[in-house]
Parts: structure tokens; C-alpha cells; sequence
């Protein structure tokens, strides 16, 4: 069983640290969080936590701070009817080059599975984190080929980006693991 540790993001199975997906796209794509300090990381996690519960048809209060973000996300859920199969979902890959991660929803849409992730503001890497994902999930016996990005805004819309084709983001995940792999062999990551 996968465990993560909340504190240092650490993936851990049988002892073994597993890097993340997120961890290894930073590693080798120069990715930057213009203006994200430790106040935008939390509340990130607040808004995952609200709608992971959305998702589950949870009810729950929540600090009016991200009033704005809950409502794009019920208005989302709504507007496009998902059922969830998986909500914050731990995945991972053992070999031949391990790593790990979270998934925000898996769901079903008019019969089709989805691979959903909620963003505060979506960044061109996101589709090869949901293609780490989707690459996890196949070792699992699950076949996405679908992916969407939902920007939960903060005065209450929600922008949902083009559709991602999973086959193409695997394997550009797969090129981004290998040269992860390649660094960190040559201790350059």
C-alpha cells in the first residue's frame, strides 16, 4: 500500500520513497508558480479537500476564503454530471522507473472515462501529469484516454481547458520520466 506523507509530499511503499509526478516534471521542464508562497499551497489543499467531498457527495463547511473556488466546482459538477470512480485516488509504477501521485477525480462523462485535475490556474505541464497518471492507472488494468484540466477561479467560474489525448500525454510523460531518469543517474536531478 502506497502511503504519503502530508508534511514532506513523500511518497513512501514498503520503505521505498517514490518520487511524484509533480516532483519529476519540475526536475526536468522549468516549471514555475509565479507568486505561490505557502498561503497558496494551503489553500490549494483546502480546495482539493472541498471538492474531493463534492465529488463524494459529502457535505461539509469550509472557510469562506475559497467561497469562490467551491462554487466553480459545484457549478462544474452540475454543469457536467461526472460519476466518480475515483476521487484522490494514490497511484503508482513500481518499474522500471518508479514514481508516484494523486489523482483529483476519475470519472465517467456521457459513458466515457475522464481523468480530471482541478487547477487554480492551468500551466501547459499539467497534460503530462495527467498523462503520469494515466500510465500508473494502465498498470492497474485502467485505460484513459481522456483528460481535462478545471480551473476553479476564484469569483466562482470555472474554466475548463481543451481536452487532453492521454495516449499522446503518456507518452510524452514517459519521454519526460526517461530523461528524468537519465539525470538522475548522471546525478544532475
Amino acid at each position: 500500500m502506497m502511503h504519503l506523507d502530508e508534511g514532506s509530499h513523500e511518497y513512501r511503499k514498503d520503505g521505498t520513497v517514490f518520487p511524484s509526478v509533480t516532483q519529476i516534471i519540475k526536475s526536468v521542464i522549468p516549471v514555475q508558480y509565479r507568486g505561490a508562497t505557502d498561503w497558496h499551497m494551503e489553500r490549494g489543499r483546502a480546495v482539493h479537500a472541498c471538492a474531493a467531498m463534492i465529488c463524494q457527495g459529502v457535505s461539509f463547511v469550509h472557510d469562506q476564503q475559497i467561497d469562490g473556488q467551491v462554487k466553480a466546482c459545484r457549478e462544474w459538477m452540475a454543469a457536467r454530471k461526472p460519476v466518480a470512480e475515483a476521487v484522490e485516488h494514490r497511484v503508482w509504477r513500481d518499474t522500471p522507473i518508479p514514481y508516484a501521485g494523486t489523482l483529483d477525480l476519475l470519472c465517467r462523462m456521457n459513458g466515457l472515462l475522464h481523468l480530471v485535475d482541478w487547477k487554480g490556474s492551468a500551466s501547459p505541464w499539467d497534460q503530462w501529469q495527467l498523462g503520469g497518471y494515466a500510465d500508473a492507472l494502465s498498470f492497474e488494468g485502467i485505460e484513459v484516454r481522456r483528460g481535462l484540466i478545471v480551473e476553479l477561479n476564484e469569483d466562482g467560474t470555472y474554466r475548463e481547458g481543451k481536452p487532453i489525448d492521454l495516449k499522446r500525454a503518456r507518452n510524452e510523460w514517459r519521454s519526460v520520466l526517461n530523461v528524468w531518469a537519465m539525470m538522475k543517474r548522471e546525478k544532475l536531478a
